[in-house]
């Protein structure tokens, strides 16, 4: 498995790799190659008046999720801060070795995620187990 991160801001990626990816791989890409991957060849970026509009003015169910997955994040003590551009929206892909993508997911808003059991399920298609065990790092 790796990780793509955008930007290195000071200890940015040095603090992600002690806390959450201590063994995988961390590639930057300046150029946003990945995050254009998402969206169709353009980087897509949630402004920050909609952001904050969303997040504590809005009632749509997009304002709800945003404020729900914020909840979430800090009961499960994430660590997050306010180092570098945190509004463009990112994703992610699950690659069988050598072949072609078998799930991708880009958010919609920032703070989506990926359901859970919608990526344990790629992980353990693209590693070519059909049992339903839990997918094992390389």
């Amino acid at each position: 498995m790796v990780a793509v991160v955008k930007e290195d801001v000071g200890t940015e990626v040095q603090d992600f790799r002690e806390r959450a990816w201590p063994e995988g791989d961390i590639f930057i890409d300046p150029d946003m190659s990945f995050y254009k991957s998402l969206f169709g060849g353009q980087v897509s970026k949630e402004t920050l008046w909609g952001f904050l509009w969303k997040m504590f003015i809005g009632r749509s169910e997009v304002s709800k999720r945003m404020r729900l997955n914020s909840e979430k994040a800090a009961a499960h003590k994430a660590d997050s801060n306010l180092k570098g551009e945190g509004l463009i929206l990112g994703g992610l892909y699950i690659v069988r070795q050598g072949g072609p993508a078998e799930y991708g997911f880009a958010e919609l808003e920032v703070m989506d995620y990926a359901p859970v059991e919608e990526v344990l399920e790629a992980a353990r298609r693209a590693a070519g187990d059909t049992t339903g065990a839990a997918p094992v790092a390389a």
